[in-house]
C-alpha cells in the first residue's frame, strides 16, 4: 500500500507540473497537425493502419524530450533543492523509492505520448479531408500502434534516461543520454540505409535486418516490414507483430530491463557514504597586521581580463565535463560513420566517392546543424542558470565585474560549442584526405564554411538566451526554445502555413557547392537572410541583457520594471542602430522577393493554375503545328548569369482541319514574337499566354515562318540552375514556348481538383491509346549558332561547322547532318578536352580540370559501347559523341542528345573507380551512349510504352555490354538493384500500376522491371536472337521522319525470334503484372561412386498476378526458370565457378530436382541472375 501511495504521489507531482501540461498540448496538437494535413500520396487512405503507425513511429522520436524533462524533475529534484539527506534518512525502502520514482517518469510519459493518438483521431475526423479516403473508426488500429510502439518506446527510453539520471544525478548527463538515444538511432538508420533517411539507395536485406534490430524506436523494423507494400497493401493490411519487428521489441525491452536492473543495483540509497580521512591539525600563529582597503581598478583592460577569466571558467566547466566529452565522442562517431557510409560503397551500386572537400563538408553539415541546435537548447539553460542552480549566485554576482562580462562570457561559451564540433570535423576530414592520398585539399573552402555553420545557429542562440532571460526556470525555457526551433527550423513551419521565408524565424536556405562554379545561387539569399536574423538576434541579445538582473531569481513584475527602466545611451544607440539595420535588411529581402521578382504562395499558385485551365482548356486539342526547320541563335553570359535566344522556325500544319487560332504558352516571357500571316489577338502576361489569329485559315500541309526572341537574367533571389558561372546547361524545354495548351500546368492533385470543382484528369493506359499517332514532334534538321565568354567552350547538338572569335567572345556553329528528334540543349564551361577516334566516331570528353581521374575509363567504355552496338545493331548514328560535365545541383545522372551527352559531376566524375566490385562509371557511360541508338536513332511514338524503347533498351544494353566486359556475374547486381527499384517505386507510386508495355514514365517500371524483363528474354532465347529482333525493329523504323514505333511493335519483333511456346511468357513479363516467390526449401549434396556430386533441391515456385483493385492472386506456374550450381556466390562467380546453369521447367508449386556436377558445389540458386520480379530474394540461394 505504501508503494502504491508513493507511485500516486509521484504521478500527481508530475501531473501538476507545467511541463506536463505543455507536453500534453504539444503532443495532442502535433498528432492533430500531422493527420489533418492530408500530406500523403493521393492513392493512400488517411487513417489506414499503415498511416497511423507511420505517423506514430515518427512522433515517438519526440517522446524522448518529454521523458528527459520528467526524469530531471522527478529524479533530481532532491539534489536541486538540497533535500537528499532528508529523503534518504526517511523510512522509505530503496526498492519502493526506485519503483515509485521510475513510475513517476514512465506513466506521465505514456499519458503524454498517448495523447498524440487522440490527436491523430481528431485530425482525421475534424479536418476537411476527403471522406472517400477515410476508413470507419477501428479501435484495433490505435490499440495495436499503442501496444507495439507507444508503450515499448516510452519504456525503453525511460529506462535508459532514468538509469543515467538516477546514477549520475546530473542534469547534463540526463540530456546527453537523450542525445545518445537519438544518435544511436540516426547512426543505425544512416549506416544501414534505413528508409527514414530518405536515401535513394535501397538497403540490402542484410543491412536492413541489422538496422531493424539495432533501432531502439522500432522505426527501421516497421519500414523493413512495409518496404515493398503496394498502396493497396498500405490501405488494407495491419502490421504483423512478428519476425524482425517482434525481435526488435523483445531485444530492446530486454536492454531496457538490463539498464533498470543495473541502475537499481548500483544506486546507493544514502548520501555521503565515503570515509573521511582524519588529519592532524597543527596550531599556527600569525602576526596581526593593520587592515588596508583595496581600491578596485575598473577599466576596459580590467573588464577584458575579467571577461577572459569568466569565459575560461565557463568553457572549462563545459568542455571538461563528462557529458560534453560524451557528446564529443558521439559526434566523432557520427562523423566517422557518415564519411564511411557515403564515401565508401555508399551509392546505389555500392560505388565509392573521392573525398572531395565539398563532399565531406556536405556529409557533416546536416547532422551538425541538428546537434548544434540541441546543444544550444540545453546549454543555454544550464549556463544562464548555473549560479542559481548551485546557490552561489549571490556570491558570484557581488564581484565588481560588470554585467557585460558575465553575459558575454556565457554567450560566447555556448557559441563556441558547435564550432568545436565543426573544427573537429574539419581536422578529421583533412586527416582522412591525407590518409587516403587525396591531394586536392581546399583549405579556403573549409574556412569559408565556418560562416555558414555560424549563421545557421546564431539566431537560435540569441533566441534561446532571450527565452531563458524571461523564463521562470530553465526547464520551461528549454521547452519553449526547443518548441520554437521545431516550429521554425523544421518542415513543420510549412505544415502550419508559414510559407513566406521571412516568417520562418532563423531559417536559412541551403547553400550547395560545385567544383565547377563554386557556391550555388542560394548564396545571395543566404547572405540577406543571415543579416536579417543576425540583426534580429542582436536586438534580442540587447533586450536579454536589459532583462537580466544577476543574482536575482525570476520575477515577472521586476522584469517589466527593468524594461521600463531608463535606458543608457549605449543601449539606446545599440537598439537604434540594430533597428535601422533590421529595417534596411528586411527591405532588401522584400525588394529581392517581391519587387525584382514576384512571389507567389501555394494557394495563389493553385488559383493561377485553376484560372489557366478554366480560361484556356478549350484550346486543349490535338497539336497541329509541327516544326519542319529550326534554328537557334544563342548568346550565353555565364558571368552575368544570363542568356539571349533568337529562334526561327518553319511550322507546318499537320492536322486534318484548317487552323484559325493558335495558343502559345510561354515558359520565359518572350520579348518579341512574330507568326507569319497571324495577328496577336490576346496577350495574357499573368499566365504568359499569347493567342494569335490567322488572317486566313492555315490549311493542312501549309507552312508558315515563326520567330521569337527572349532574354533571361538571374534576378533577385531566383535560383536558376541552367546558367551558372561554369558548367551551364540549358535544355530547350527551359525556355522554348509551347505551341498549344500546356496540360502540365493544370492542378494534378485529384482532391484539390474536386475541391475546386474541376473535372477529373483523364489518363489513357490502354492498347487502343497506344496506336494514336503523336503529333508533338517529327525529326528534322536543326542548327545552332552559339556564343559564350572568351574562357569557355560552348556546345550544342550537331556537327561543328565553324568556330570563331568576335568581340572577345567564342562563337560556334553546330548543325545536325541528318534529321533528328529536336532534343536540344546548350552547354558552356571552362573545360579540359580529351579527344580520340574510334571506328569512324570522334569521342570528345569535356571535363573540369580537377576531375580527370575517370576520363580514360569513360573513353574506354564509350568505345566498348560503340563497338558492341555497331557489331549488333548497325552503324553508330553519328560521327561524333561529346560528353560534357555539368554541376552536381542537377539530380539526374545524365541526359543524351543527338551526338551530345551531359553527365553530372557527382554521378560520374567524382566516383572513386579504383577498387570496386561494380563499375558504375561503365554502367552510366554505356547507358547514355546507348541512347544514341535508343531514343535518337530509334525514336518512339509519344504514347504510353515509349519508355521501354528508350530507357528499357538502354538498360538492356547496359546488361549485355557489361556482361561482355565483366562476366555474367554482373547481371546479379544489375538486376538486384532493378528489382529493389521496382518494388520500392511501386510502394510509393501515386498511380495504379500498369504493365510495362503501357508505362507512362514511371521510373520503377522503365529502369527497374523493364531491365529484368529484357534480361529474362535474353536468358530464355539467347543474346544473339534478342539482339536480332531489336536490330530488325531498328532497321524498320530508324529512318522514319514521324516516329511511329511503339512497345507493341517491340513485342512483335521479339515474337519473331522466340519459339511460339514462349510468346505467352513474353506477354506475362510485358503485358501483365506478375510477381514471383521462388524458394529453395532444402538442398543436399552427396558424392557418387563416379566421383561426381548429386545435388537434390526441394523448390517452391509460385506466381501472383495483380487483380483489379491492387490485390495479388496466386496463379499457376508453367515456365522454364534457370537453376544454377556454383563454386561461389552468383554475384562473384566467374565462368569457371559455374558448375551447372540450365533452365528447368517449373510447373508445380513444390517440386524436387536433382543435378549432377563434376565438382562439389558451394551453393545452389534458382533464378541466380534475378530475371524474375520477386519481393524477397534472400531464399533463392542456399549454401551447402
Amino acid at each position: 500500500m505504501k508503494l502504491i501511495n508513493l507511485i500516486l504521489f509521484e504521478i500527481k507531482f508530475q501531473l501538476k507540473q507545467r511541463a506536463f501540461i505543455g507536453f500534453s498540448i504539444v503532443f495532442l496538437y502535433f498528432g492533430y497537425l500531422v493527420s489533418s494535413q492530408g500530406s500523403i500520396a493521393q492513392n493512400l487512405d488517411f487513417n489506414s493502419a499503415y498511416e497511423i503507425n507511420n505517423k506514430v513511429v515518427l512522433l515517438s522520436l519526440g517522446a524522448v524530450f518529454a521523458i528527459m524533462f520528467f526524469a530531471v524533475s522527478g529524479l533530481l529534484r532532491e539534489k536541486q533543492h538540497k533535500m537528499e539527506a532528508l529523503i534518504y534518512s526517511s523510512p522509505i525502502s530503496k526498492k519502493d523509492f526506485f519503483i515509485s520514482r521510475f513510475s513517476g517518469v514512465v506513466i506521465p510519459s505514456i499519458i503524454v505520448f498517448s495523447l498524440s493518438l487522440l490527436g491523430l483521431y481528431l485530425g482525421f475526423n475534424l479536418s476537411d479531408l476527403n471522406p472517400e479516403r477515410l476508413h470507419s473508426f477501428q479501435s484495433i488500429k490505435y490499440i495495436q500502434s499503442w501496444a507495439i510502439f507507444v508503450l515499448p518506446n516510452v519504456f525503453i527510453c525511460t529506462s535508459i534516461i532514468a538509469s543515467i539520471s538516477i546514477l549520475t544525478k546530473n542534469n547534463l548527463a540526463t540530456y546527453v543520454s537523450a542525445i545518445a538515444i537519438y544518435t544511436s538511432y540516426f547512426l543505425c538508420a544512416m549506416f544501414f540505409n534505413s528508409p527514414i533517411m530518405a536515401n535513394a539507395v535501397s538497403p540490402s536485406p542484410e543491412n536492413m535486418m541489422v538496422a531493424s534490430l539495432l533501432d531502439p524506436f522500432g522505426i527501421s523494423a516497421f519500414y523493413e516490414q512495409t518496404l515493398f507494400w503496394t498502396p493497396t497493401d498500405k490501405n488494407s493490411k495491419m502490421i504483423s507483430f512478428s519476425n524482425l519487428l517482434l525481435f526488435n521489441r523483445l531485444l530492446w525491452m530486454a536492454i531496457a530491463y538490463v539498464f533498470m536492473y543495473m541502475s537499481y543495483r548500483l544506486f546507493s540509497f544514502k548520501q555521503g557514504n565515503r570515509k573521511v580521512k582524519k588529519e592532524k591539525v597543527e596550531q599556527s600563529y600569525t602576526t596581526a597586521k593593520k587592515y588596508k582597503s583595496l581600491q578596485p581598478q575598473l577599466g576596459f583592460l580590467t573588464s577584458f581580463k575579467s571577461f577572459i577569466s569568466v569565459l575560461k571558467l565557463e568553457l572549462k566547466s563545459i568542455i571538461r565535463s563528462t557529458p560534453f566529452l560524451v557528446i564529443l565522442l558521439l559526434w566523432i562517431l557520427v562523423f566517422v560513420m557518415e564519411v564511411y557510409s557515403r564515401i565508401y560503397s555508399g551509392g546505389s551500386y555500392n560505388e565509392s566517392l573521392y573525398p572531395a572537400t565539398n563532399t565531406l563538408i556536405e556529409i557533416v553539415e546536416i547532422p551538425l546543424q541538428l546537434l548544434s541546435l540541441i546543444l544550444i537548447v540545453f546549454y543555454s539553460g544550464e549556463v544562464i542558470w548555473r549560479e542559481n542552480s548551485d546557490k552561489i549566485n549571490q556570491l558570484v554576482y557581488t564581484t565588481p565585474a560588470s554585467n557585460v562580462v558575465f553575459f558575454m562570457a556565457k554567450y560566447l561559451s555556448v557559441f563556441l560549442l558547435p564550432l568545436i564540433l565543426f573544427t573537429v570535423s574539419i581536422v578529421g576530414a583533412i586527416v582522412f584526405q591525407v590518409i587516403v592520398g587525396y591531394d586536392y585539399i581546399e583549405i579556403d573552402l573549409y574556412l569559408n564554411r565556418f560562416y555558414f555553420v555560424i549563421a545557421n545557429y546564431l539566431f537560435y542562440l540569441f533566441l534561446a538566451f532571450f527565452i531563458q532571460s524571461v523564463s521562470s526556470n530553465k526547464y520551461l525555457g528549454m521547452a519553449i526554445s526547443g518548441l520554437c526551433i521545431i516550429i521554425f527550423a523544421t518542415p513543420l513551419s510549412g505544415m502550419i502555413g508559414l510559407e513566406l521565408p521571412i516568417l520562418k524565424l532563423g531559417k536559412l536556405p541551403k547553400v550547395g557547392h560545385s567544383d565547377l562554379y563554386g557556391y550555388t545561387d542560394n548564396l545571395k539569399m543566404f547572405n540577406y537572410y543571415a543579416l536579417v536574423w543576425m540583426v534580429l538576434g542582436g536586438l534580442l541579445a540587447v533586450l536579454s541583457f536589459k532583462l537580466w538582473k544577476r543574482g536575482v531569481e525570476f520575477d515577472f513584475q521586476q522584469n517589466k520594471k527593468l524594461v521600463r527602466k531608463k535606458w543608457s545611451t549605449s543601449h539606446k544607440f545599440a537598439v537604434g542602430f540594430l533597428s535601422v539595420l533590421f529595417i534596411i535588411s528586411i527591405g532588401g529581402v522584400y525588394y529581392n522577393t517581391h519587387i525584382v521578382t514576384s512571389y507567389m504562395n501555394a494557394e495563389e499558385d493553385l488559383d493561377l493554375r485553376e484560372n489557366y485551365e478554366r480560361t484556356y482548356k478549350k484550346y486543349d486539342v490535338k497539336r497541329q503545328l509541327i516544326p519542319r526547320e529550326l534554328k537557334f541563335e544563342v548568346d550565353l553570359y555565364p558571368a552575368e548569369r544570363g542568356y539571349q535566344v533568337v529562334a526561327t522556325c518553319v511550322l507546318e500544319n499537320k492536322g486534318e482541319q484548317p487552323l484559325k487560332e493558335l495558343l502559345i504558352s510561354e515558359v520565359i516571357p518572350v520579348e518579341y514574337m512574330r507568326i507569319e500571316g497571324a495577328v496577336l489577338k490576346k496577350h495574357d502576361s499573368l499566365h504568359n499566354v499569347r493567342i494569335y489569329e490567322f488572317k486566313e485559315e492555315l490549311k493542312h500541309g501549309e507552312t508558315i515562318n515563326y520567330k521569337y526572341s527572349l532574354e533571361y537574367k538571374n534576378k533577385g533571389f531566383e535560383t536558376s540552375r541552367s546558367i551558372v558561372k561554369n558548367g551551364s546547361f540549358i535544355n530547350r524545354d527551359y525556355f522554348d514556348p509551347a505551341l498549344g495548351y500546356s496540360s502540365g500546368y493544370e492542378i494534378q492533385n485529384t482532391q484539390e481538383r474536386k475541391k475546386r470543382g474541376l473535372p477529373i484528369r483523364e489518363e489513357h493506359h490502354d492498347e487502343a491509346h497506344m496506336h494514336l499517332k503523336s503529333e508533338h514532334y517529327e525529326k528534322l534538321v536543326f542548327e545552332t549558332i552559339i556564343s559564350t565568354q572568351s574562357d569557355q567552350v560552348a556546345i550544342a547538338p550537331g556537327e561543328l561547322i565553324k568556330e570563331w572569335k568576335q568581340e572577345e567572345r567564342n562563337y560556334y556553329h553546330y548543325k545536325v547532318s541528318k534529321k533528328e528528334a529536336p532534343f536540344i540543349a546548350f552547354i558552356s564551361g571552362d573545360y579540359e578536352l580529351k579527344k580520340d577516334d574510334f571506328q569512324g566516331v570522334q569521342i570528345e570528353n569535356y571535363y573540369h580540370a580537377n576531375h580527370s581521374s575517370n576520363i580514360s575509363d569513360i573513353e574506354h567504355f564509350t568505345k566498348e559501347t560503340i563497338g558492341y552496338c555497331q557489331d549488333n545493331f548497325g552503324e553508330f548514328p553519328s560521327n561524333h559523341v561529346r560528353i560534357a560535365e555539368i554541376p552536381n545541383h542537377f539530380r539526374f545522372g545524365g541526359i543524351a542528345f543527338p551526338g551530345t551527352i551531359v553527365m553530372v559531376e557527382d554521378n560520374l566524375y567524382s566516383i572513386d573507380n579504383r577498387e570496386t566490385d561494380f563499375d558504375v562509371v561503365a554502367k552510366r557511360t554505356i547507358h547514355e551512349v546507348a541512347h544514341q541508338y535508343w531514343g535518337h536513332n530509334l525514336t518512339p511514338n509519344n504514347v504510353d510504352g515509349g519508355g521501354i524503347l528508350t530507357e528499357g533498351l538502354c538498360k538492356y544494353t547496359e546488361a549485355i555490354v557489361m556482361e561482355k566486359l565483366f562476366g555474367k556475374q554482373i547481371l546479379w547486381q544489375l538486376n538486384e538493384q532493378a528489382n529493389n527499384r521496382y518494388f520500392s517505386g511501386r510502394s510509393y507510386a501515386t498511380e495504379e500500376e500498369v504493365p510495362i508495355y503501357l508505362e507512362n514514365g514511371q521510373g520503377h517500371l522503365i529502369y527497374g522491371k523493364a531491365c529484368m524483363a529484357f534480361t529474362a528474354v535474353k536468358e530464355l532465347i539467347g543474346t544473339e536472337m534478342l539482339n536480332k529482333s531489336i536490330k530488325t525493329l531498328l532497321d524498320t523504323h530508324k529512318n522514319e521522319t514521324k516516329p511511329s514505333v511503339t512497345s507493341h511493335d517491340l513485342i512483335k519483333a521479339m515474337y519473331a525470334t522466340t519459339p511460339e511456346k514462349y510468346h505467352k511468357l513474353i506477354d506475362d513479363w510485358f503485358k501483365r503484372i506478375i510477381t514471383y516467390d521462388l524458394t529453395i526449401e532444402k538442398v543436399e549434396s552427396k558424392k557418387l561412386k563416379s566421383n561426381e556430386f548429386e545435388t537434390t533441391l526441394i523448390i517452391k515456385a509460385k506466381r501472383f498476378e495483380e487483380q483489379v483493385g491492387g490485390n495479388m492472386l496466386e496463379i499457376d506456374i508453367d515456365e522454364p526458370i534457370q537453376i544454377g550450381v556454383f563454386n561461389d556466390h552468383p554475384s562473384i562467380a566467374t565462368t569457371k565457378d559455374v558448375l551447372h546453369l540450365e533452365h528447368h521447367l517449373m510447373n508445380k508449386s513444390r517440386q524436387e530436382i536433382k543435378i549432377v556436377t563434376k565438382e562439389k558445389p558451394f551453393c545452389v540458386a534458382i533464378d541466380p541472375y534475378g530475371t524474375r520480379v520477386e519481393e524477397r530474394r534472400v531464399d533463392n540461394i542456399k549454401n551447402l
